[in-house]
């Protein structure tokens, strides 16, 4: 009973012994040795059962069992405390990138903040320096032009004094000495305008074969191009020598095959040249019928239906002039007559439509109209009946010398302008500059317009001007000279005889590339007006064609543009430089206006409009009109995708005028 009892003693402690093991291993998570040193004592504790000892023997023990348990429950702690260790390297390395990126942000927002103000201040850098420039440069030109003013008063100062010493010394000379100087002269000057029209002459037919090689240099470069488009092989190496076999072919007989090709060729263009007469007799025919209805109606309403026609017609006829063969020169007076019927035309129309009746001055101009226009008519009557094929050929080959030249010859002189009133509804009837003192002035000489006008473009490199005769039919009497610079480029100027200003000039260069911008070419244009004088003058439309951009500017006062008083500018933006210039409108028209009235305020006038209508822009505006000028509000309004200006009557609140945009691709309106 005793050892019975020492075994099971033995056996609690050892139980206990394995508790305790089991414990220490759970918790250090490794030591496994422990347990396998015990695992002897106990089979030496148990010798006297050998009955159990085999059943054990047969399945594990508790203590295997319990080894693999630990050794499980290690690599899964194991595992665990990888896999946390492991997470919480990435979530440091996120954190590390994270604050990276914002590190490195933050950098980039300050170099771009710094940037933007390095950026800032040059720019107002190179403003203040554009401006000071562009103020220098005004200087000059200021400077320069009361140099010029100067000199120019010193020349008339002593053509002043010659003229008097001449007549002094006139005084003195005998009736004979007198008739035989005048006789001298007279023919000096005969002699000296005969050499001036041969040059002209010379100079146009030169301008003319001028342009015709740029047309064909144009054409050859054209050519050149479409042939670098196609790649050359057997089909072009095949055509080439068909092509050369063709023009060998073709030399024995080119003779006459051009001769017959060019009889083909002039006659198609006579047979087109009769056709286009023949309409412009029907058209004349039916211009003399309204103007001859209109002289003797009464009734508003018939009137406004005559002269609707009469408006059509007219315009046809300038449409069918244009199409005749004939030199510009040869027809300006024919032409302006018409677009002086055209323009009584719309002004009366204007006058019925807004209530008003016709004048006696209305009828007095178309009476002169229709007696002018019978006289016309009769000559181009006579001139389709006698005219044969042979006529109009001559005609075609040399322009002068032959009988249908002769016909618009004596059309032009029957068209000669004389008082014929008003000036039509987009021009303002023509006042004098400077009133009654500046007509009794002294017209200057041709030779005396040519130094101003080399002073004018003294800034073109000229090596060459030719005096190309005078006009005295247009808008303002003028003296013309062509003017050629080192590259053999040509210019053409108008000065006006009466004051020497530069009325308008074509300078003929090719330009390309686009160089400056709109808004560079503006300042450009800005400083050529101040140059010539030209003050308060505003930007109001500008048309870009090719290399070459356009402005119309308008004189502005009290905060109203005037459109009678226009100038145009042409500027070349290959190298920035003005070739075109216009100022006849400014010229007839300009002079400072007193007293403009607008008794409606812009809310007022802007309830006249349809209410459909979207108001993008508005400005004060002084139109043509029938009567003189309007005072208007100008409405830049849009409906749907159309755009439309609207001149609202600043006084009263009619609708004065409306203008539809067509193609906004001729150009935009610069407010």
């Amino acid at each position: 009973m005793e050892k019975k009892n020492n075994g099971i003693a033995k056996n609690s402690s050892s139980g206990k012994e394995k508790v305790e093991n089991i414990a220490a291993r759970a918790q250090e998570k490794a030591d496994e040795v422990g347990v396998e040193e015990k695992a002897p004592t106990e089979k030496k504790t148990v010798k006297k059962a050998a009955p159990q000892k085999a059943a054990n023997a047969k399945k594990p023990s508790a203590k295997s069992k319990n080894t693999a348990k630990l050794k499980k429950e290690k690599a899964a702690a194991k595992k665990r405390v990888d896999a946390a260790l492991k997470k919480e390297e990435k979530k440091a390395q996120k954190e590390a990138l994270k604050a990276e990126r914002k590190a490195k942000k933050a950098e980039k927002a300050a170099e771009m903040k710094a940037r933007r103000a390095e950026l800032l201040a040059e720019r107002k850098e190179k403003q203040a320096a554009r401006k000071a420039k562009a103020e220098a440069r005004r200087e000059k030109l200021k400077e320069e032009r009361k140099a010029r003013e100067a000199q120019l008063k010193e020349k008339r100062a002593i053509r002043k004094a010659e003229l008097a010493a001449r007549k002094e010394l006139l005084k003195k000379e005998t009736k004979q000495e007198r008739d035989a100087r005048l006789k001298k002269e007279r023919a000096k000057k005969a002699k000296a305008r005969k050499e001036r029209k041969a040059r002209a002459e010379e100079l146009r037919l030169a301008q003319k074969e001028a342009r015709l090689k740029k047309k064909e240099k144009r054409l050859e470069e054209k050519q050149h191009e479409r042939g670098k488009q196609r790649t050359p092989g057997f089909g072009g190496w095949l055509a080439a020598v068909i092509s050369l076999g063709a023009v060998t072919l073709a030399l024995a007989t080119v003779v006459t095959v051009g001769a017959i090709d060019m009889t083909e060729m002039n006659a198609t263009m006579g047979a087109g040249n009769r056709a286009n007469l023949y309409e412009l007799v029907g058209v004349v025919d039916a211009v003399d019928n309204d103007l001859n209805k209109l002289r003797v109606s009464s009734d508003p309403n018939n009137q406004s239906v005559i002269l609707t026609d009469l408006l059509v017609q007219s315009r046809l006829a300038e449409s069918n002039l244009e199409k005749f063969p004939i030199d510009m020169e040869a027809d300006v007076n024919l032409t302006s007559f018409i677009n002086r019927t055209s323009g009584a035309a719309q002004a009366m129309l204007a006058k019925l439509r807004a209530g008003e009746r016709l004048s006696e001055r209305d009828i007095s101009l178309l009476e002169k109209l229709y007696e002018t226009n019978h006289k016309v008519r009769a000559e181009l009557n006579e001139l389709s009946a006698s005219m044969t094929e042979k006529d109009m050929m001559k005609f075609m080959k040399e322009k002068k010398g032959n009988t249908v030249f002769e016909h618009f010859h004596n059309m032009e002189n029957l068209t000669v302008e004389s008082d014929f009133g008003a000036e039509g509804p987009n021009h303002t009837p023509p006042e004098p500059r400077g009133g009654e003192e500046s007509e009794k002035k002294e017209m200057i000489t041709s030779d005396q317009a040519e130094e101003i006008c080399l002073g004018y473009f003294k800034d073109y490199q000229i090596r060459k001007i030719e005096y190309a005769g005078e006009t005295t039919s247009g808008a303002i009497d003028s003296y013309n000279f062509f003017l050629t610079d080192d590259k053999d480029r040509t210019l053409f100027a108008e000065i006006s005889r009466k004051d020497g200003a530069l009325i308008e000039f074509d300078f003929y260069e090719y330009c390309t590339d686009k160089n400056f911008d709109v808004e560079r070419c503006k300042a450009i244009a800005e400083d050529y007006l101040a140059s010539l004088g030209y003050e308060n003058m505003t930007a109001v439309w500008v048309n870009e064609s090719g290399a070459e951009v356009m402005f119309n500017f308008l004189y502005e006062q009290d905060g109203a543009v005037f459109y009678a008083d226009s100038v145009k500018v042409k500027v070349c933006e290959t190298k920035g430089k003005v070739v075109g210039f216009d100022a006849v409108s400014y010229l007839k028209h300009h002079r400072e206006r007193q007293g403009l009235r607008a008794d409606l305020t812009i809310g007022e006038a802007m309830e006249k409009l349809n209410g459909k209508l979207t108001v993008e822009t508005v400005r004060l505006a002084v139109i043509p009109d029938h009567s003189g000028e309007r005072v208007t509000y100008e409405f830049l309004c849009t409906y749907g995708e159309d755009m439309y200006f609207i001149y609202i009557d600043a006084n009263t609140g009619a609708e004065a005028r409306i203008l539809g945009m067509v193609d906004s691709a001729q150009g935009r309106m610069l407010f």
